[in-house]
């Protein structure tokens, strides 16, 4: 499977979600370089296969300086979701510890 025909199976399995349609660009597109050439884009752009919001969103993610760029980009560095969960569970379990040895 080349880059378009990945690009334009994810467009077809992402339909509908947002969320997913950069999941799948995050595979393709990195900080340092992307797997889409221009010749790729081109062929994309005019693609039945893609909506126009993906056509956009691809247009703009491959495009270094864009919001949509960073957020995909992003979506590659480690999640600070987690990091802040972790964080959380940390603090609770600390709050419990003190809380028992204000008990005792």
């Amino acid at each position: 499977m080349n880059t378009v025909e990945f690009i334009e199976f994810a467009a077809l399995e992402s339909r509908g979600s947002m969320d997913q349609w950069f999941r799948y660009l995050r595979k393709v597109i990195f900080e340092d370089y992307t797997k889409i050439t221009k010749d790729d884009l081109e062929q994309l752009l005019k693609s039945p296969k893609l909506n126009n919001f993906q056509k956009v969103s691809l247009k703009r993610g491959v495009t270094k300086g864009t919001v949509t760029f960073d957020y995909i980009v992003s979506q590659n560095k480690p999640n600070q979701k987690e990091n802040v969960k972790r964080l959380l569970k940390l603090i609770e379990k600390e709050e419990k510890e003190k809380t028992v040895r204000d008990n005792i």
